[in-house]
């Protein structure tokens, strides 16, 4: 973990909590954009949101490994200043049409429904997809990953 906010956070966390590993298990910035990510970042910080999502084949095409159930990982803004440690508590993957309305709901995004987020998601998934020559299906494998905040800066 290079980034000297997130290894500043993290020996924080860690200090305050000798149960967790020595190590995290790396650095979260969630979206695309510094709008997307500040945004999200306040959902997170706030509650809100406690779930986020990355189409498999991007994961795979970009070399990043999926997160397990305990893994940390220490969430960054839009400019990579390290905002929280988040530790991951469920993860699975289902195709992008079979995303369940609860999982929606943890997504904190506007009224909270699967619809707005199908809305929200299926123009960020592209967006990845395309920087991978990679295209968008609704029967695509997305990940789903559960998580909370366990320490904020």
């Amino acid at each position: 973990m290079g980034n000297e906010t997130a290894v500043r956070l993290w020996e924080a966390f860690s200090t305050n909590h000798p149960s967790v590993p020595e190590r995290c298990d790396g650095v979260w910035k969630l979206g695309d954009s510094e709008d997307y990510t500040k945004w999200s970042n306040v959902l997170v910080l706030s509650g809100l949101k406690t779930v986020y999502s990355y189409p498999v084949e991007a994961m795979c095409s970009e070399g990043i490994s999926c997160p397990e159930v305990n893994d940390h990982y220490v969430l960054l803004d839009s400019t990579g200043v390290a905002v929280a440690v988040i530790q991951i508590l469920d993860g699975q993957i289902c195709p992008f049409d079979e995303v369940s309305e609860s999982f929606a709901y943890k997504a904190g995004e506007e009224d909270r429904s699967l619809e707005t987020w199908r809305e929200n998601h299926k123009p960020f998934f592209k967006r990845v997809l395309e920087r991978n020559e990679l295209e968008f299906s609704t029967k695509m494998d997305i990940l789903c990953v559960e998580f909370e905040v366990v320490f904020a800066a």
